[in-house]
């Protein structure tokens, strides 16, 4: 190889290694100083847009975990309160019982009604003033609000919280149906009603009535009570009663039902039996009440069914039957009846009833469309303990305000554990979400040490080489002197 003086390529050679190992000794030096792996996008172009992505998420939990801890802070606040609540109502209820007793004086029930005046004060102080963050929690004001418990728009829990005011508290919301009877044998149709702005559907067989079954009483009330922990809405039904189309006639004496000549059938069982009272109509048809689920008693003149689980009364006779039209149960121009039991809907709260679409189921089991409010004569703050009467009734009252508590507690209580729950998960999610970041976007410090010691070499080694390379050239003075 030649010896040249303009161009020296072994100390060029040597300048670009010593660069690209300065570069690379730098690069280490700084991931080691940040403790980054991606100091700048250059470093790892997707890696930092993946890690970006990781962070706005962190941030994001990181946030929702607070958000959740001052939502159990805030349901823990409100459970509080209403326990308090709970004692002071289990006191109340205590001075009740004492009131109605009546052994004692009406000055004595006057002094006890001074202790009830405070409770009820302390009560109410307790609803009005019980807040968080400055947010009211039981005096009515609160309703209902969504806790944001995730990084993404919908990611909520939904809390209620009703008001747990003297006057708010104790009494119920009701609203009476009425029985349905068809003479035909048919009952009108239950299709869809809703409850709350919630539609209920879905009538099935009541498994005791014989015919009708998915139209009874026990049908509706199923379908209620399957909807009641998103309505608070519960449906109870009452006994069915059924009372005979006319008096016991004097005309039916010695009466007698056999299964082929003279037959009564009572939801689908053959009644056999005979007499010459009303006496002795009830006992033939109470000797089948086990079969039936259907009992008699007597109005004074006439005979009156009833089935105290709530399913429909079925009878069917023939119609040329003189011993069944005699003691009265069915006209002489009817064959068959089928009567349905009255349905009852209750809440805690306020609630409102409606047709679906323009429907008339609720006509037809007799409640009317409308908001049915709490019964004001009956909350809390009408509590009287002057009489042994007034004193039975705040029994009453009491044991409502209690049910009512404990169910608005045990609702706040199941709620904290969720949120105890999803605080839970939240850190877990955050904990794995930050070591795959750290993955992608932390620097290996053994890793880069390592790196660094090779370069640090590498540079002293190519200082030295640069330094030869340097001196090359002055060996063409030798060639000239």
């Amino acid at each position: 190889m030649g010896l040249r003086i303009n161009t020296n390529v072994a100390a060029l050679n040597a300048q670009r290694n010593l660069y690209n190992t300065t570069s690379g000794l730098n690069s280490t030096l700084e991931r080691l100083s940040t403790g980054l792996r991606i100091n700048r996008a250059a470093d790892d172009a997707a890696g930092m847009a993946i890690s970006e992505g990781l962070t706005s998420q962190l941030r994001g939990l990181k946030q929702v975990v607070r958000n959740t801890e001052d939502a159990i802070s805030m349901v823990s606040t409100a459970e509080s309160a209403i326990a308090e609540q709970v004692a002071i109502s289990q006191r109340m209820r205590e001075l009740s019982v004492q009131a109605a007793n009546g052994a004692i004086s009406d000055y004595d029930r006057a002094n006890i009604q001074k202790e009830v005046d405070q409770l009820l004060a302390e009560f109410d102080r307790i609803a009005t003033q019980t807040s968080f963050n400055g947010v009211a929690l039981l005096n009515g004001q609160f309703g209902t609000k969504d806790l944001q418990v995730g990084t993404e728009k919908g990611q909520t829990i939904r809390l209620t919280l009703a008001s747990s005011r003297i006057n708010a508290i104790g009494g119920v919301a009701i609203g009476d149906g009425a029985q349905r009877d068809a003479v035909a044998g048919v009952l009108t149709a239950i299709t869809t009603f809703e409850v709350n702005d919630i539609s209920v559907t879905g009538f099935t067989s009541d498994g005791v009535s014989d015919v009708e079954a998915a139209k009874s009483a026990l049908a509706v009330v199923a379908a209620v009570n399957a909807l009641s922990g998103s309505t608070g809405v519960t449906a109870t039904s009452e006994s069915t009663v059924f009372t005979a189309a006319q008096a016991f006639s004097a005309a039916c004496a010695n009466f007698n039902y056999t299964n082929t000549a003279d037959s009564l059938v009572i939801n689908g069982v053959s009644i056999t039996g005979s007499g010459s009272t009303i006496s002795d109509a009830i006992d033939v048809i109470n000797n089948f009440s086990n079969q039936t689920g259907v009992r008699a008693t007597s109005s004074g003149t006439s005979i009156v069914l009833e089935a105290p689980d709530g399913r429909n009364i079925h009878l069917e006779s023939d119609a040329s039957l003189t011993g069944v039209n005699n003691i009265g149960i069915l006209s002489a121009a009817t064959v068959e009846k089928v009567t349905a039991a009255a349905v009852t809907l209750t809440s805690d709260n306020k609630f409102k009833l409606e047709d679906a679409g323009g429907g008339t189921t609720l006509a037809s089991i007799g409640i009317t469309s409308n908001t049915y409010s709490i019964d004001a004569t009956t909350t809390i703050d009408t509590i009287s303990l002057l009489s042994t009467s007034s004193a039975g009734n705040a029994i009453e009252i009491t044991d409502n305000t209690l049910r009512q508590l404990n169910n608005l507690r045990s609702k706040i209580g199941a709620l904290q554990n969720r949120l105890e729950s999803t605080r839970r998960n939240l850190s877990t999610t955050y904990e794995n979400l930050s070591a795959a970041r750290s993955r992608i976007l932390d620097a290996d410090i053994a890793v880069e040490t390592a790196e660094m010691t090779k370069m640090q070499i590498l540079q002293q080694a190519g200082l030295a080489v640069l330094a030869q390379a340097n001196m090359a050239p002055q060996a063409v003075l030798s060639l000239l002197q």
